[in-house]
């Protein structure tokens, strides 16, 4: 019972954590209206473009808070640009990855699981932050989230710093020997007229 009562206030605590630094991070009004028109009239098909373009254009200290907004305004236009809008700014604002996908899942629920891949394949170094904030955001992904935790980034198969090589199995071959000219020569079956006649052996 007291176990239950601990996890519940740590998802509290941890709620609440988000929801500060949420609000810490809001950006004020006039400029989340700039944003907004900045996706007014653009393709669904070069959202994540331009997602890329205006984080990479900002400075330092608004890059997350406004990668965050950027994310939500995709979300409520094509949720399902989502996903590859969090893999575009996390590709170049790698420090924003926890923040984004954390976003990400809140605001496009549906594609919570394919956000959360997104940002890790994008920013491998910063995985376990993702997730952290991921389920910090969104608890109930925890089971779904589960199998991603153990794939290495460079897919299955490779090597990496603490996995193991994966070898498909098949069939095992011995090189054929090459002999040299002359034992070739003489493997060769047939009559030679080259060859020393033998006398047959006889008895003393």
């Amino acid at each position: 019972m007291k176990t239950n009562n601990m996890k519940r206030i740590v998802v509290a605590v941890a709620a609440m954590l988000a929801l500060a630094v949420a609000s810490a991070n809001a950006l004020p009004d006039a400029q989340v209206t700039t944003l907004k028109k900045s996706f007014k009239k653009v393709a669904a098909t070069e959202m994540a473009a331009k997602a890329a373009d205006i984080v990479s254009n900002t400075s330092s200290k608004d890059k997350e808070a406004v990668a965050v907004e950027v994310i939500r305004i995709i979300a409520s236009k094509k949720p399902a640009v989502t996903p590859s809008a969090v893999a575009a700014i996390v590709a170049v604002a790698p420090e924003t990855a926890p923040a984004v996908a954390a976003a990400g899942v809140l605001a496009a629920k549906d594609y919570s699981e394919t956000v959360t891949v997104a940002a890790v394949k994008a920013a491998p170094g910063m995985s376990e932050s993702v997730f952290q904030a991921v389920l910090a955001a969104q608890p109930s992904l925890a089971p779904k989230l589960a199998p991603y935790r153990t794939v290495t980034p460079d897919g299955a198969g490779s090597v990496a710093a603490a996995g193991t090589i994966s070898v498909t199995p098949g069939l095992i071959s011995r090189p054929t020997p090459t002999l040299p000219p002359s034992e070739t020569e003489d493997a060769v079956p047939g009559y030679d007229p080259n060859r020393p006649v033998v006398p047959p052996y006889s008895a003393p």
